[in-house]
């Protein structure tokens, strides 16, 4: 991870205010805030002090959402299945709603967080955390 945390640290200069490619500023961001905790604390009172921010704790909820993920997906094959008489084991059943929701999962991830990064580079903002759940939300 110190491989990884060297090489926020030498792309920062270039891509803060000042930098080369700014431009590339929110997008570093986000990557940087979900791979280690941020470095900026909140500059008034919290209203919860806990270990783990905002991103950590969306990411709890896309873990208690996988449940739900994954029933989705067996329950899409066993109707596929069951509607044209065909025998399945579960096996058949996720893989064929895995294959059916996989991409819709993609694609709104893919769309969602390009337009989060256009936004918040136009209003130079960071991104977004709420979209993580969003996009797994939207599919489902």
């Amino acid at each position: 991870m110190k491989f990884v945390q060297n090489i926020f640290d030498q792309t920062r200069p270039l891509v803060e205010k000042d930098g080369k490619r700014n431009l590339l500023y929110p997008l570093h961001n986000a990557l940087e805030t979900m791979a280690f905790v941020p470095d900026h604390t909140s500059h008034s009172g919290a209203h919860v002090r806990d270990a783990i921010d905002l991103k950590r704790t969306m990411v709890t909820v896309i873990f208690a959402m996988v449940p739900a993920l994954l029933f989705g997906m067996w329950n899409i094959g066993r109707l596929h299945f069951g509607a044209f008489g065909e025998e399945s084991s579960l096996l058949d059943n996720v893989i064929f709603g895995a294959l059916k929701m996989l991409p819709l999962i993609t694609v709104t991830y893919a769309a969602g967080l390009g337009v989060e990064i256009y936004f918040s580079w136009k209003r130079n903002h960071p991104v977004n955390e709420g979209f993580l759940v969003s996009g797994l939300l939207i599919p489902m």
